[in-house]
């Protein structure tokens, strides 16, 4: 049958029950062939199996991503049924009565509001924003909100970065629809699967992870009834349905600041999607939430300078200051051998991770590449590996698309790398405050728990690593000045690491300047000599 053509009419339903099968099959490409045998006689088919036709034409246009294909089709459907006078122009009396039996009519007009929506779907995966706009305003002046509808709609303001907009959509049409209890279960996975989404690309992490475990919760509840439901609903309670579901949880409790239960639901996902560059990304930037939660404790000078001193030591004639040799903590290797048969969210763990999503990126420059890069070269130096972490950082440096925050990062690990190796001059030619003009850590909002989050904050981090390097030089003048000058231009937001003050205490003790360092004590920590 896939071979021949319908001899008559008649034989049309057998070919459109075929497509229909190979379609659940998801064989798209033999369902269309079938199709488009049928579709040049599909004026002279029955009017609901003609309708039936034209729609699964164009899900299948869709299905394989033939966009411009589909467009035509739809087209071709318009002027087909227009030719014949069988889609009446909303609000026309006339042409309704001449349109034959209300129940024809009815369905005639259900049809044409389909077709808009195939058109607003069509229009927005060719990123035609304007046209997709007119669509979807036709469709509502003709009081068309329904689920389809809104979703396209979010769907538009997503692709046109308009995230309020979007949410603002999706909540009017959970509050203002009065059987929005009554969804499909399938619908209302959807749905909050959307919500999920784009909460989260409002960083609102709690609304996102809240409404990701919603559409969760809807899954189970939709497989339990999956031998009740009809055919059509069955295809949405899949095993894989369930993996993107996962996927979406895990990345919600990432962002959310519960990294462990990410990694269990990433880990869970890993076992079917092991070929996705993104999904072991995000299992290594689980790994570094865990074993690095954050830095904002690092920047909080008002706080943490209080710690410089551990106390003082009196006697009758001598007293003692005793500086804090923890006030912030070192990183430790992990030089034992590790079984990963059951694998743990640990930094050694991570850089496998790494070196897969490395391993499995996309040809050409992408951003992934840019953070798969970054997460590599930080995860090597915290395992303490400089050597890879420079190749990597070094590689992130020189991609095409580098962009300014990526090379904050890369000058940054390429510096600590470069001291590790005992490459000073190189580390200091990195860090030279000429060479990294463009290497600005906010240039692209990275994100509210980002720190530093200022230009000034960040370049303040790396002065300090040349600072630091210049010390390891014996350049102690030249760093002393320079620590001065960060502290001097630290701004109102006093975004400095501590770890300024503990080099410039260091620098003043060794060149014996002792009353200069107890002045920084008393300025810092007055609440020691009380």
């Amino acid at each position: 049958m896939e071979s021949s053509r319908p001899e008559d009419v008649e034989q049309t339903v057998l070919y459109y029950n075929l497509a229909i099968v190979l379609f659940r099959q998801k064989n798209y490409q033999d369902a269309l062939k079938v199709v488009n045998k049928i579709f040049p006689v599909v004026h002279e088919m029955e009017g609901n199996l003609g309708r039936k036709v034209c729609i699964l034409l164009l899900d299948l246009n869709l299905h394989l991503k033939e966009f411009d294909k589909a467009l035509t089709n739809l087209l071709i459907v318009e002027k087909q049924y227009n030719m014949l006078n069988t889609i009446p122009v909303l609000g026309d009396q006339k042409s309704n009565k001449s349109s034959g039996a209300p129940a024809n009519s009815l369905h005639i007009q259900q049809f044409r509001m389909v077709l808009l929506e195939y058109k607003a779907r069509i229009q927005l995966a060719l990123g035609d924003h304007e046209a997709c706009k007119e669509t979807i305003d036709t469709l509502l002046s003709s009081g068309c909100l329904n689920y389809a509808t809104s979703m396209i709609k979010a769907k538009l303001c997503v692709a046109m970065m308009r995230y309020d907009e979007a949410l603002e959509v999706l909540y009017l049409f959970m509050q203002g629809i009065d059987d929005f209890v009554e969804l499909p279960l399938e619908n209302k996975m959807i749905f909050y699967n959307n919500l999920a989404i784009v909460n989260h690309l409002l960083n609102k992490s709690q609304a996102c992870s809240f409404f990701m475990k919603k559409s969760m919760l809807i899954f189970h509840e939709g497989a339990t009834k999956n031998g009740q439901d009809s055919d059509g609903s069955k295809k949405y309670f899949t095993a894989q349905m369930l993996l993107n579901l996962i996927y979406n949880r895990g990345m919600s409790l990432l962002f959310k600041g519960e990294p462990d239960k990410a990694f269990d639901c990433l880990l869970e996902v890993s076992q079917k999607l092991f070929r996705s560059s993104l999904l072991w990304l995000r299992l290594a930037e689980c790994c570094i939430r865990i074993n690095k939660p954050g830095n904002q404790e690092t920047f909080d000078l008002n706080k943490k300078r209080k710690e410089l001193v551990q106390g003082i030591c009196k006697n009758k004639n001598n007293s003692c200051i005793v500086l804090n040799n923890k006030i912030y903590l070192d990183t430790n290797y992990n030089s034992e051998t590790q079984s990963y048969a059951v694998p743990t969210p640990t930094m050694e763990f991570g850089s496998i991770c790494g070196r897969n999503a490395l391993l499995l990126l996309p040809k050409g420059p992408s951003k992934l590449k840019l953070g798969v890069l970054a997460a590599n070269a930080y995860i090597r130096l915290s395992i303490g590996d400089p050597v890879m972490a420079l190749k990597y950082a070094s590689t992130l440096l020189q991609e095409p698309n580098v962009t300014p925050v990526y090379k904050y990062l890369s000058r940054l690990y390429m510096s600590e790398a470069y001291l590790d190796l005992n490459q000073l001059d190189k580390a200091v030619q990195t860090l030279d405050p000429t060479t990294h003009k463009e290497c600005d850590p906010m240039a692209e909002n990275p994100g509210p728990d980002f720190l530093p989050n200022s230009q000034c904050a960040g370049q303040s981090v790396l002065l300090y690593n040349l600072a630091v390097a210049l010390v390891i030089k014996k350049d102690l003048e030249k760093a002393s000045e320079l620590l001065k000058h960060v502290w001097i231009s630290r701004g109102t937001d006093g975004q400095v690491p501590v770890h300024v003050l503990s080099l410039a205490l260091y620098i003043e003790l060794v060149q014996g300047r002792v009353d200069v360092a107890k002045t920084i004590i008393k300025q810092n920590c007055p609440h020691v000599f009380h």
